[in-house]
């Protein structure tokens, strides 16, 4: 994407032998050059090429853990800018219960290793972890232990 435009097509001319495309079956068949091997993809005719899902869909989609580590921040953020007194305004102001939200806050206890792993892996298991487990976590404050436990409960889930 970062090439000029000639420099793409010069690419994809070097790389392509033939498109074929059938429109009745919405397929499209690419044979390279050097290999003449032909593959083979359905596309998708209906929704345009630049439609993104609203911003409330994809945030639906992340990890509920993900999600709440990265509201964590956010809350922390607040009360260090003095945006917001303590985590109570903000509970009020989320309309959650001040339980609620020091769980939440809980989270920036786990060890780095752990919030990294939340924020950034792909792994389909973080959304099947139960929270009181991860709860649980934030009670234990040698980080090496809290790794430990991770591991097991992620291990469990898998």
């Amino acid at each position: 994407e970062t090439l000029p435009f000639t420099q793409q097509r010069a690419t994809v001319l070097a790389l392509v032998k033939t498109i074929q495309f059938e429109a009745q079956s919405s397929k499209i068949w690419i044979t390279l050059n050097k290999t003449d091997r032909v593959y083979e993809f359905k596309i998708d005719l209906e929704t345009p090429l630049n439609y993104r899902p609203p911003i409330e869909e994809t945030i639906k989609q992340e990890p509920k853990l993900r999600q709440h580590l990265i509201l964590a921040y956010q809350i922390q953020e607040l009360l260090s800018n003095g945006k917001a007194q303590d985590p109570k305004q903000v509970a009020k102001w989320l309309n959650i219960s001040n339980v609620r939200i020091y769980q939440i806050v809980g989270m920036l206890s786990l060890s780095p290793r752990i919030q990294e792993e939340i924020i950034f892996s792909r792994d389909p298991i973080l959304a099947m972890l139960p929270e009181y487990k991860i709860n649980a976590l934030v009670q234990e404050v040698d980080w090496k232990k809290q790794e430990l436990a991770w591991k097991q409960i992620v291990s469990k889930h898998a």
